[in-house]
């Protein structure tokens, strides 16, 4: 309880501190942050908001965590230069990965396994459109790995054979393309409290990185592999590393 209770000090205080930056900023911060906004708009059509502005002591640039009004869970990064110059953003590399982590959690909710998960490509490209599908990008990236980190939440429906499954669902729809995918299954309650943060990611996490986020239970670990061969564990196998419960 106490661990779980200073963790979310922490991340209170971390947030506090992000948000300081937006809610009491300076001349420069507002023009930063408009700067950002107004570009960004211009460069894709669509209204945004900064979210928190990053470290800019000794860099020739400010980068900002930023989600598009129109779907407020996906944070993505942009960056300015001194010049006021948009050097840099992701949005539409976060956009594809979203629509592959959703590819995958909607096959496992058929299954009735309640999931969050953060993809990303070996080959990163923040040039295409917007519209572009997980399997136009994989041909267009030539990407042979995608990494997976996978949190599921603790119930009767967990099974490695249903995992698997789904896995095997995203890669056909993925194309040849190897999949690396690390599964954390959680207690409800731990769960339900790193939802909102394992939403607002945005790079690759372990669980390490998890634990920081105000779980108080055991984090239970599965990592494998699937590719045109299959996986590199049996379901046999998974089902012993989750068989353990998240308490």
């Amino acid at each position: 309880m106490f661990k779980k209770i200073i963790s979310i000090v922490l991340l209170g205080v971390m947030m506090a501190t992000l948000m300081s930056l937006l809610l009491g900023c300076d001349d420069v911060d507002k023009k930063t942050v408009a700067a950002i906004q107004n570009q960004l708009s211009e460069k894709y059509g669509e209204s945004f908001t900064v979210y928190a502005l990053g470290d800019r002591i000794g860099r020739d640039t400010v980068t900002a965590y930023v989600y598009a009004d129109g779907d407020p869970s996906m944070l993505f990064t942009a960056r300015l230069d001194k010049n006021g110059e948009l050097t840099f953003d992701n949005y539409s590399y976060r956009i594809v990965c979203r629509k592959t982590d959703k590819l995958l959690t909607s096959q496992l909710s058929s299954f009735g396994i309640e999931s969050i998960a953060y993809t990303t490509y070996e080959n990163k490209d923040y040039s295409l459109a917007l519209d572009i599908s997980p399997a136009e990008y994989v041909t267009s990236t030539a990407s042979a790995f995608c990494a997976i980190s996978l949190v599921v939440k603790d119930t009767d429906a967990v099974c490695a054979d249903d995992l698997l499954r789904c896995v095997a669902s995203l890669r056909e729809q993925l194309g040849d393309i190897l999949i690396g995918i690390s599964v954390y299954k959680l207690s409800a309650d731990d769960y339900n409290t790193v939802y909102d943060a394992v939403l607002h990611e945005t790079q690759i996490f372990d669980a390490y990185r998890l634990s920081t986020m105000g779980t108080s239970g055991d984090i239970v670990e599965a990592t494998f592999q699937y590719d045109a061969n299959g996986c590199s564990m049996t379901a046999e196998q998974i089902d012993q590393l989750l068989s353990k419960e998240a308490d």
